[in-house]
């Protein structure tokens, strides 16, 4: 149902200030969602949860768009962050999880969650960068991909 827009809120700061992931392979079953909120959790496979990830303050973003083809309207997805440094361990971990879907959970900086790839899982992509200039950080920018039919559900359990 079309309508005005609903007052916006006091506090709406900028970005995202948390997240986790999950490879699509850990998880045993999907809630359901309801009225664009899930409020149930996601079960793991056992001894599996999501895990954290980690971003530069400040780089964390999560973008949703809506476009509409001949097919119908779709929701492009793009969750992009920075991890500072390098090393065998992060290179490791990121040429991993590039080869496999994730589902991930963004929190806002108002505790709002949401949860990305749900049923349609996001792909992984890093790219190291080792900065131009002195006092410029070195790292890898990074991001989940993907798109759905349905905008990513909040997640509230």
């Amino acid at each position: 149902m079309i309508s005005s827009f609903p007052t916006s809120p006091l506090l709406n700061m900028a970005g995202q200030a948390s997240f986790e992931f999950s490879p699509n392979y850990n998880i045993l079953q999907l809630p359901t969602v309801i009225r664009r909120t899930v409020t149930l959790p996601i079960q793991f496979k056992p001894g599996t949860n999501f895990m954290t990830g980690v971003s530069s303050l400040g780089q964390l973003n999560f973008e949703e768009d809506s476009i509409t083809s001949e097919g119908g309207t779709y929701y492009p997805w793009v969750i992009s962050g920075f991890y500072p440094g390098d090393g065998d361990e992060v290179v490791d971990l990121f040429q991993d999880m590039e080869k496999v879907l994730h589902i991930v959970a963004t929190k806002d900086f108002t505790n709002k969650i949401r949860l990305v790839g749900l049923n349609a899982p996001l792909t992984f992509n890093a790219k190291f960068q080792s900065g131009l200039v002195p006092g410029e950080a070195r790292g890898h920018a990074f991001s989940f991909t993907g798109a759905g039919l349905e905008r990513a559900p909040y997640y509230q359990v």
